[in-house]
């Protein structure tokens, strides 16, 4: 494959708004506010629904880097996969 995220499937939902941006962790807070506002959920409601603690998602929001535990909890949220 080219490595050029061409062959990369499209993923729809929240995440295909960063998707195919290779600095996704550098702006991965800003769009975790950006969709966390958007559903009018504040730092606790969303820490709730995903399993983590506000001070981790505020963290994230102002640019530290996520655990891996903790990013595949947001990409799931930014997917619509931890819906029911």
């Amino acid at each position: 494959m080219s490595g050029t995220g061409e062959d990369m499937p499209h993923q729809p939902g929240r995440l295909s708004a960063v998707a195919s941006d290779r600095r996704t962790e550098v702006r991965l807070g800003r769009v975790l506010r950006r969709y966390r506002l958007m559903e009018e959920l504040s730092l606790r409601s969303l820490g709730k629904q995903i399993g983590m603690s506000a001070s981790t998602l505020l963290r994230i929001e102002r640019g530290h880097d996520p655990s891996g535990r903790v990013l595949a909890a947001i990409f799931r949220w930014l997917t619509g996969e931890d819906e029911k």
